[in-house]
Formats: structure tokens, sequence, C-alpha cells
């Protein structure tokens, strides 16, 4: 998938695409996914060795054809994203999903064990194939010419999946560094597995929030780059949304997680729970952090979103290894030990990293840095008076009081006290959910031709 996704990027990013042009992103695309295909199924060995599990190479192998199929899509996809007909794009991935899902159920049923997993996959790809191509009935070509367009798409491209594949390293290095050090022995391979956990559910609402506004923004400020204002007024209501909606989520969950957790799936998650409190004050930052790649792309400024990205994977083992060492330091228990980790990490990510990376793309983007982190004052204000008046009320709550409904007082306060203190923020964010105008406006912008598909250059 991160072979293709830069050249899918690019497509959706450029302000013109001729038809030579799109026959050239899917060739490319469809050459990437046979090397990539060939990389896996010869890798399968390699990878059986790492996990001295013999296992694995049959299924790698098995697996190693699924880049080719989604590479023959996502050309398609590309194109229903440029035009925002995002519904579509919708439609199209939850009928992949939803294929691939009852295929596996029944596959699995019938006792297929691993193999129903390799036919989910398929399933799914396949389905997403033939879903795209309807939903998007072009036809690719062999492309007549486009040595200038072939160097632009590849660069664009090789950047945007460079920056892809260090982000997925850096929300993965902390994991494969704590399986490092705490993996040999049982109790650190249970705390290694919490730990996990709590960061897939810290990122749950972060993904929520920013895959559909993703989605949305590159083809939208893409289309807007030729005027400055709504270029800048589209990124800083984006900022502010993400803000609005995530920076409670930080407080809250660094308030009730430890017990919520325990109490929604059993005492096994008590250390998830913990450690879950110690990563929430990263949602919001790391939100931030997610929509800056749509704004650099935007800008065709992926060299310097790649540069960040490796940055940022220098930051994140930094944090890493002096959480490991003050944990170690300390008592030297598994727990411990990540729950340092979890803190040094997400005070890293919130206090150190998010402003000067949001402020690093204003800039490269033309936009004023302090109107976009302006945004996150008020909800952030908002978010903190909060927190400090759901502690008010938990501290006069009787200690004997069922975790059940003290989590459930906690909740119906802090929203509360959310939507008193931030009405301002939550009028602003209803009256532009119910009057949404990032496609509306953009498609109104003429640059050599209507966004909707209208022009010669860019008509499917």
């Amino acid at each position: 998938t991160l072979a293709v996704l830069g050249l899918s990027a690019a497509a959706v990013q450029r302000h013109e695409l001729t038809g030579d042009e799109r026959s050239l992103v899917f060739w490319m695309q469809t050459g990437v996914g046979v090397v990539v295909t060939i990389a896996t199924y010869l890798l399968a060995t390699p990878a059986a060795w790492l996990y001295d599990v013999e296992a694995v190479a049959p299924l790698v192998r098995a697996l190693a054809a699924t880049v080719i199929i989604a590479s023959l899509s996502a050309t398609h996809q590309a194109l229903l994203e440029r035009r925002l007909q995002l519904a579509r794009v919708t439609i199209v991935r939850v009928i992949g999903q939803l294929l691939g899902v009852s295929v596996a159920v029944i596959a699995a049923s019938r006792g297929w064990q691993t193999g129903a997993l390799l036919v989910q996959q398929y399933s799914e790809l396949l389905a997403l194939l033939v879903a795209s191509w309807v939903a998007e009935p072009w036809w690719p070509g062999w492309p007549r010419r486009g040595r200038h367009a072939w160097r632009e798409l590849a660069t664009f491209g090789g950047y945007y999946s460079l920056s892809s594949l260090l982000f997925v390293l850096v929300q993965n290095v902390d994991k494969l560094l704590l399986g490092m050090w705490l993996g040999d022995t049982a109790a650190g391979q249970a705390i290694v597995g919490a730990y996990t956990q709590a960061y897939n559910l810290m990122m749950r609402p972060v993904y929520l929030v920013t895959t559909p506004l993703s989605g949305m923004l590159l083809p939208a400020l893409s289309r807007a780059t030729r005027h400055p204002t709504m270029f800048a007024d589209l990124t800083v209501s984006t900022f502010r949304l993400a803000a609005i909606a995530l920076m409670p989520v930080s407080a809250g969950l660094l308030l009730v997680a430890a017990d919520a957790i325990p109490l929604l799936g059993g005492p096994k998650w008590t250390a998830a729970g913990l450690l879950l409190a110690a990563l929430s004050p990263m949602i919001a930052p790391q939100a931030w952090i997610n929509l800056c790649g749509s704004v650099l792309g935007a800008r065709n400024r992926t060299a310097l979103l790649c540069f960040g990205a490796l940055m940022l994977l220098v930051v994140t083992l930094q944090a890493t290894a002096a959480g490991w060492y003050f944990g170690r330091e300390l008592t030297g228990q598994p727990l411990a030990t990540a729950h340092a980790i979890a803190w040094a990490l997400s005070l890293t990510i919130a206090l150190i990293v998010a402003l000067p990376y949001v402020a690093m793309t204003a800039i490269a983007a033309a936009v004023s840095p302090w109107r976009v982190m302006k945004t996150g004052l008020a909800p952030l204000r908002a978010s903190i008076l909060m927190a400090l008046i759901v502690m008010l009320v938990t501290a006069q709550l009787p200690d004997n009081w069922p975790a059940a409904s003290r989590i459930g007082i906690q909740f119906a306060v802090g929203i509360a006290a959310y939507v008193l203190l931030a009405w301002r923020e939550l009028a602003w964010l209803l009256a532009h959910l119910r009057a949404p105008r990032v496609h509306g406006e953009v498609t109104r912008v003429h640059d050599g031709g209507s966004l909707a598909g209208n022009d010669s250059s860019d008509a499917s």
C-alpha cells in the first residue's frame, strides 16, 4: 500500500491531469506493484528467519499478490478523490471491507484457519478493484508522451511514499524497542501487549478525525493553491476542527482511562488503562501532525514532509530511550518501564514536537503559523478547565462508589462542562458541518477548468 500511495497522492495533487498523465500514473503504479510483489515473495524466507517461525514464509508468499491487486485500483480511487467524490470513495471501500469480512467469516466457520485471513485479503481487494472501476469508468491507454510528467510524478510519489514509511516507523518503533527490551519474559511480553493495545486505542480517535479530513484536504487544498486566501482559510478551519474534536478527548482519557478500560475489558486490561492515560495527551497533537502531511503535499513540499518525518523518527527514538532509561532506573519493573516510555513519548510529542512541526508546515505552505496555532487555544483552555471541574467533582464522591457510577458521572460532568466552556467553538463547528464550505468553494475555483471534472484535460 505504501508503495503506490505516493503516486496516488501525486495524481490527486496535480492541478491538471491529462489523459496521458492518468495512464502514466496507472502504469507506474502497476509497475511498482509488480516489483513490490516480487520483492515480497522473495523476502518470505528472510521474514521466517526473523520471526523464527517457519509458517511465516508460505503466508508471506501467499499474500504477495495483494500488492499488485491493490495497485490496479489505486489510480481509480485517486481520480475519485481528485474530484472530491468522497461519498463514492467511501462506498467503494465499505463494499470491499464488507465482502472481505463476510468471506472470512464463512471461511473461518469451515475451519480454514489462516486460510480465512488470506481469502479475506484477496476478497476485499478484488471487490475494491471491481467497485473502483465501476465507480470511475475510465480505462487506461498507453501514454504517448510525458517524460517530464514522469519525473514530476516519480519525485512527488517517491518522497510521499518514503515519508509515509517513516511515519509508520514513528508509530511502531517504540513498540519494537519495547519488545526487544522486555520480550524475553512472560511478564514483559504481557506488558508489551498491553502497551500495543493502549497505543492502538489512543490512535483510534486520531484516525477517526484525520482520515476523512485528510482524504478531503489534499484534493481541496491542491485546487486552492492558486488562491492564497482560500488555501489559508481551509487550512486553518481544518486544524481548528481537529482541535475542537480531540482536545477534550485527550483531557478526558487522561482522567478516566485508568478506571474505564479495566471496567470495560476486565482486570487483565488494568495495565493498558494506565498506559492509555499516559499516552492520551498526544491525541490532539498527533492529529495536527497527521494533517500537516496533506498541507505540505498540496504545496508540493514532499521533500520537506520527508525531512519532517525523519526528524520525528529521531525524536521518537530519543523519547523512547529516555523513558526506558528512567523507567529502569526507578524500579526496573516492566510496567514502570512501559509507563515511563508512554509518558516520555506523550509529553515529547505534545510539548516539544507538535507546535514547531505545525509552524514549519504553515510557513512552508505560506500560511500564518500563529493563525493556525491560535485555533487550539480556546479548545485547550476549555479542555483544561473541564478536566479541573471533573477532578473537583470526583474528589467529592465517596471512595466506595462503584467504578461504573463514578465514570458515568465523570463523563456527564465532562461533556456538560466542555459544552458550556467551548460553546462558541462548538457553534462554529456545527455551522460548518451543516453547511460545509470546502467542497462548494473549491469546486468553484477555476484554474484552467472546474474541479467538478468538466474541463477537457481532466474529464473522466
